[in-house]
């Protein structure tokens, strides 16, 4: 699933790829999109295991695996 932000005149400023089939939550703060959701088939359907926090103004993304204990690199593009 993909989430891109577009100005008044309809021009994308970012698209972000979460890399995930679905999303199991997400949460608008006003400032930034947080997505939570599940990549790891060795989890059930009902844990997650990857965290995205998105800056609404810039699309920068930072992420965390929880599975794996590691942070992940954006996939954001400007």
């Amino acid at each position: 699933m993909q989430v891109s932000c577009i100005d008044a005149t309809g021009n994308v400023k970012w698209t972000f790829d979460s890399q995930l089939k679905e999303w199991a939550n997400y949460i608008f703060t006003g400032k930034q999109l947080i997505i939570i959701g599940t990549n790891n088939k060795e989890l059930s359907s009902s844990d997650c295991n990857l965290l995205w926090c998105i800056d609404i103004v810039t699309g920068k993304a930072s992420g965390y695996d929880y599975f794996t204990s590691k942070t992940i690199a954006s996939q954001g593009k400007n």
